[in-house]
C-alpha cells in the first residue's frame, strides 16, 4: 500500500477524535470500524489487513492513554 494513502486513511480516521463506540462505550472491533469509515469496501484484502493493523494499534494506544489518564486522576 501507498505510504501515503495510509497515512491519510490514518489521518482521515483521527480527524473524528476518539474512536467510535458502540451504545454501551465499548469501542468498535476492528472489522466494524473498517464499515464504520466505509473501508471495507474501497480497499483491496492487502490494504484493508495494513489499515487493520493500525486500527488495532490506535485502539491499543487509546487505550492505554485511558488508563495513565485514571492513573493520574487518583494522585
Amino acid at each position: 500500500m501507498n505510504t501515503y494513502k495510509l497515512r491519510d486513511i490514518v489521518g482521515y480516521i483521527r480527524s473524528f477524535g476518539k474512536l467510535p463506540a458502540d451504545a454501551y462505550g465499548q469501542r468498535l472491533s476492528v472489522e466494524r470500524m473498517m464499515e464504520w469509515f466505509g473501508l471495507a469496501e474501497s480497499l483491496t484484502v492487502s490494504e484493508q489487513q495494513k489499515v487493520e493493523i493500525e486500527l488495532a494499534l490506535m485502539i491499543e494506544a487509546e487505550l492505554y492513554i485511558e488508563k495513565v489518564k485514571q492513573v493520574s486522576d487518583f494522585s
